[in-house]
C-alpha cells in the first residue's frame, strides 16, 4: 500500500469537501439575489462537485 498516495488522495479529498463547502456557503448568502434559473445553475453545479467527489473517494477506496 502506497501510503504517500492515499495521503494525497486524503488531501484532495479535503481539498475537494472544502470547496463545497464554500460552494453551499456562497449560494446560502446568495440565495435571495438570484433568479430560478441561477438557483437551479449552482444547485447543479454543487451536486456535480459531490458526484466528482463521490468518485475520487471510490478511486481512493480502491487503492487501499
Amino acid at each position: 500500500m502506497d501510503k504517500e498516495k492515499i495521503k494525497n488522495m486524503l488531501e484532495e479529498l479535503k481539498d475537494e469537501i472544502d470547496s463545497i463547502s464554500s460552494e453551499i456557503d456562497d449560494l446560502l448568502d446568495s440565495i435571495d439575489d438570484l433568479s430560478d434559473d441561477e438557483l437551479k445553475n449552482k444547485i447543479n453545479d454543487i451536486v456535480d462537485s459531490i458526484v466528482d467527489l463521490k468518485d475520487d473517494a471510490r478511486d481512493l477506496q480502491k487503492s487501499i
